[in-house]
C-alpha cells in the first residue's frame, strides 16, 4: 500500500492552478489516469529553491543505492515511522528539497475473495466530491546504470489507516490536508518533526470508498469508464 492510485483531472489550466506550478511543465501521459502504477511517469510538484514552484515528471518507486530492495523492486512508498529513526530515510525526509507533492484524486485497494479462484475486486478510495489532493512524498535524482542522465523518482509516504480505509488495509497514503499542509509540507523552514506533524491519517467518514472494475487489477489497463461500479456491485463498502 499505497501500489495503485488515480489522477483522473485532465485539465492541464486546472491542476496548475490548484497546486500553483506553471502548467507548461505537464506531460500528457501523467494525467487524466485511472490506474497509475509503479514505474510510471507522474506528476509531482516540487519547490524551486527561490520561494516558488515546479512540476515535475517522476518515476514512482525509488531506487537509490543506499536503499535495501526487496527482489529489486523499487520503493513505492515509505512508512511514516521509518522516516523518525535516522540513517538516510531520515536525511532525505528532513531536506525539503526532497520533498513533493504527488498529485492524485485517489488510490485503490483490493478486497480478497472467500473464493480463492475468484479475481480480486478492486475499490476506490477518494474525498467526498471527488477534488484533486497531494500525497506527501519523497523524491531524488538517481542515475541507473543504463541511463545517460540522472533520473527523477518518488515515493509516496504512507501513515497507520482510518476507519474506512482499514477495512482492506491497515495503512494508507499520507493525503495533505489541502494547500496551507501542502505549503508546509514543500517549506524549507519547516523541519523533519513539523514535516511528519503533517502525514497524519485523514479523519474518520472523509473518505468515500466505492467498488470498481476488476479490470483495474492489470498493470496497463486505461480507462475513466472503469471507475465506474461494476453493475453488479453497487453498493458502498
Amino acid at each position: 500500500m499505497c501500489g495503485r492510485y488515480t489522477n483522473t483531472q485532465a485539465d492541464q489550466s486546472a491542476l496548475a492552478a490548484r497546486f500553483a506550478f506553471d502548467e507548461r511543465s505537464i506531460r500528457l501521459e501523467t494525467i487524466g489516469r485511472a490506474n497509475v502504477c509503479p514505474t510510471e511517469p507522474v506528476l509531482a510538484v516540487v519547490g524551486d529553491g527561490s520561494g516558488g514552484r515546479r512540476g515535475e515528471t517522476l518515476r514512482w518507486g525509488l531506487a537509490p543505492s543506499w536503499a535495501t530492495l526487496k527482489g529489486g523492486r523499487p520503493l513505492i512508498n515509505a512508512r511514516d515511522d521509518k522516516l523518525r529513526t535516522g540513517g538516510a530515510w531520515k536525511r532525505l525526509a528532513s531536506d525539503a528539497a526532497q520533498r513533493c507533492l504527488v498529485v492524485a484524486d485517489g488510490w485503490l485497494e483490493w478486497q480478497k475473495p472467500e473464493d480463492r479462484k475468484a479475481p480480486r475486486q478492486p475499490f476506490w478510495h477518494r474525498l467526498p466530491g471527488g477534488e484533486p489532493f497531494a500525497f506527501a512524498g519523497l523524491w531524488c535524482f538517481e542515475k541507473p546504470r543504463d541511463a545517460d542522465a540522472p533520473l527523477g523518482s518518488c515515493t509516496i509516504v504512507t501513515v497507520p489507516a482510518n476507519r474506512e480505509a482499514r477495512i482492506l488495509h491497515d495503512r494508507m497514503p499520507a493525503v495533505l490536508a489541502g494547500p496551507e499542509a501542502e505549503a508546509a509540507w514543500l517549506d524549507p523552514a519547516v523541519d523533519l518533526d513539523g514535516a511528519l506533524e503533517l502525514t497524519r491519517p485523514l479523519p474518520d467518514g472523509s473518505l468515500e470508498v466505492t467498488p470498481v472494475s476488476p479490470e483495474l487489477s492489470r498493470a496497463g489497463v486505461e480507462g475513466l469508464e472503469l471507475l465506474a461500479p461494476p453493475p453488479e456491485q453497487t453498493a458502498l463498502l
